[in-house]
């Protein structure tokens, strides 16, 4: 980096003299990013955006990959340069004005807190496939504490977490891939290849035309939410510069292979009518699906058990975003002050406290103590 570079970047802005420490290794760097963004809609089935566009959302989820990977790129130089305290946030406050960053920050944090309750609601519902007996309320209480005592002991435990959370869901989706191909195009003992031409049966490749395939994309993004979490962790990360960089290419590079590799085996595997009707219960999930065809026993036990891994995971992701950007806002003064005590191993204590009890919170106001802990 040039001094002229320097001589003309803005003046540090007060989030960057944070008290965070550089903990996070380049793996962990990189499933941090994957927890948020390789989500349980992906293991559901993404019915919805089938439904909209039919073997389009091949397509969809095409293009999907490559908004985010510029999205991912750029954030991601961003975070190179500055491995600041609040990421993106802290950087529009940097070059845009303290308004864009306070919008932003806060935006990110209220939307992410209730994200963090959805996800451990999702916990305890998949949990409560094994023991319907247990209240949902104790699954959910349970994991949430989990989560919040690994993410209070330091950000080493947390990106420890976040590395075996995101390992079994890329596993997972691995094996579904290479299992989903072989089925496709080659076969296996006792099955024939299933072949394509379930992508042009039914009305073709665009059912019901390109302008569905738009439609679809409101959808199609919210899958790849999270690609942004590079850029809220690099300023944790042992050595940004290297970390930032291959991380954003390892996750670009995995998140477009899983979601469009994965969507067109399971337009192969089915009709595109009865593929937008999976993910509304386990047993209609495409992976259950392709191991039970194999053959393999517990499909159902397993599947369940990997979405539940990865609801866990985006729910200790969220946790871990929303309380950096609360801190960082404290630095900034956009926030109560204490929200930026740290501990002695750089945890921003008071803010993630105040992310935990938020989602609470938000999950006692949106919803009835009987529907929230009763249902299901």
């Amino acid at each position: 980096m040039s001094k002229a570079q320097d001589a003309s970047a803005p003046k540090t802005a007060p989030a960057e003299n944070g008290e965070l420490k550089r903990s996070l290794s380049h793996g962990q760097m990189t499933m941090i990013a994957m927890g948020l963004a390789l989500g349980t809609g992906l293991f559901l089935g993404s019915g919805s955006a089938i439904k909209i566009a039919g073997p389009g959302a091949i397509i969809a989820y095409a293009v999907g990959s490559m908004i985010a990977a510029i999205i991912a790129a750029c954030a991601g130089e961003m975070a190179v340069r500055h491995p600041v305290p609040g990421g993106f946030g802290t950087i529009a406050t940097r070059y845009l004005s303290p308004y864009a960053g306070y919008i932003g920050r806060w935006a990110y944090w209220a939307t992410t807190v209730p994200l963090t309750g959805a996800e451990l609601v999702a916990v305890g519902k998949y949990f409560s496939y094994w023991f319907p007996a247990i209240p949902l309320w104790v699954t959910v209480a349970a994991s949430g504490i989990l989560i919040l005592i690994l993410n209070l002991v330091s950000v080493k435990s947390f990106g420890a977490l976040e590395f075996f959370l995101s390992s079994i869901k890329v596993i997972a989706v691995i094996v579904f891939i290479v299992l989903g191909l072989l089925l496709v195009f080659v076969g296996l003992p006792g099955h024939t290849a299933v072949g394509t031409a379930n992508l042009v049966n039914d009305g073709g490749l665009l059912p019901n035309g390109l302008g569905a395939v738009w439609v679809s994309m409101a959808i199609v993004m919210f899958s790849f939410g999270g690609v942004e979490m590079l850029s809220i962790s690099a300023a944790e990360a042992q050595n940004p510069a290297r970390s930032v960089r291959t991380s954003v290419k390892a996750m670009i590079w995995r998140l477009s292979s899983f979601y469009v590799l994965s969507m067109l085996i399971i337009l192969c595997l089915m009709p595109w009518q009865q593929a937008a009707q999976t993910g509304k219960d386990l047993s209609q999930s495409p992976f259950v699906m392709v191991f039970s065809e194999l053959g393999i026993p517990y499909a159902a036990d397993i599947t369940n058990f990997v979405i539940l891994i990865a609801a866990l995971s985006g729910a200790n992701a969220s946790l871990y975003a929303a309380t950096r950007l609360l801190h960082a806002l404290a630095g900034d003064k956009m926030a109560p002050t204490f929200a930026g005590t740290t501990n002695h191993n750089g945890v921003p204590v008071t803010a993630l406290m105040l992310s935990f009890l938020g989602w609470w919170s938000h999950l006692s106001w949106r919803w009835q103590k009987s529907v929230i802990f009763s249902s299901c």
